[in-house]
């Protein structure tokens, strides 16, 4: 009974194993990681297009209630001046203030052309919008210039 105690004196604390490691992870949060990531990125898409939706429904409204205050008073001037003024701030809202903000004239012309696949600005139905604002009855073609906007408001919002 006396080497008892010898062979307890021998004996070494347990040594607990290390805590599991933090890295690499698993492969189920892998999964749940990519699941996240995949969820906030056609999340920020849903969100993204349902803005460009709704600015492009209100846009189309606002130019049918153009049209209309055209068909009651046929001002073309003012049919004019809408136009010009919703296709900027569409402009504005698609492609950023300091890109659209300072054009004017020719040079607003052809970034509405270049934006466009109908290139009707600068050489076509598109050209009033530069003179027909300062003139006291313009002749316009506002079915024409209606279409071309309503077009170019489909490409870029």
């Amino acid at each position: 009974m006396n080497d008892l105690p010898s062979a307890l004196a021998q004996l070494h604390d347990i040594h607990l194993p290390p805590p599991p490691a933090y890295w690499p992870l698993a492969p189920g949060w892998w999964l749940l990681i990519a699941l996240l990531l995949a969820l906030a990125v056609a999340l920020y898409f849903w969100l993204h297009l349902g803005r460009r939706r709704a600015l492009r429904q209100r846009a189309g409204r606002q130019l049918q209630a153009l049209h209309a205050s055209y068909l009651a008073d046929s001002d073309a001037r003012a049919f004019a001046v809408g136009v010009s003024s919703l296709l900027r701030r569409a402009a504005i809202a698609g492609h950023g203030r300091d890109k659209v903000a300072a054009l004017t004239g020719e040079q607003w012309l052809r970034f509405l052309d270049h934006e466009s696949s109908h290139k009707q600005f600068v050489a076509g139905v598109g050209a009033c919008l530069v003179d027909a604002p300062y003139q006291r009855a313009p002749q316009i073609d506002v079915a024409a210039l209606g279409e071309l906007a309503r077009h170019w408001l489909r490409e870029n919002l």
